[in-house]
């Protein structure tokens, strides 16, 4: 903020911290009230702005500096962009694999038939990087992926 404040002068800023959820419950509150009091948001959750976007609740800004910029990190409609990249890994259980044995690719662990039943992410709704880790199968291996798919079967504590 100072920064930008230095930057520009006649801008008064004012900052919120908030995990994503009560962000997105302050969001909704105003929503609903008819009243916006921010101009830009920074969220983890890419569900509440994907729905955003499809209400037409999102107003599109030049984003700069796009060239320089990973593909899929920014919406060349200026509708979002990434502020930072968190990198998610595979973590293998080394007494039970082989370096050898290790699958290659993601699409390789989400459909070889000899991973069903061996692999575990967190919960995708969790959002954060438990939905952008469910994203990136998505990408990998196509929406297919998760059509006929069985949902899996949480505790009735966890589904609250």
């Amino acid at each position: 903020m100072a920064v930008f404040q230095r930057r520009f002068p006649g801008i008064a800023v004012k900052y919120t911290r908030r995990s994503s959820e009560p962000m997105v419950q302050l969001v909704e509150a105003e929503r609903r009230a008819n009243r916006v009091s921010f101009d830009v948001l920074n969220l983890t959750e890419p569900n509440d702005v994907v729905r955003w976007i499809k209400q037409g609740f999102l107003a599109a800004v030049p984003l700069p500096d796009t060239d320089k910029m990973l593909p899929d990190t920014f919406d060349p409609g200026g509708l979002f962009a990434a502020m930072s990249v968190t990198p998610m890994l595979g973590i293998a259980n080394s007494k039970v694999l082989k370096p050898n044995e290790m699958p290659k690719s993601l699409k390789e662990l989400v459909t070889d038939p000899k991973w069903k039943g061996k692999v575990a992410i967190s919960r995708p709704v969790r959002g954060g990087t438990s939905s952008g880790a469910l994203m990136n199968v998505v990408n990998a291996v196509g929406r297919g992926f998760l059509q006929g798919r069985e949902r899996p079967r949480y505790p009735a504590h966890a589904r609250q």
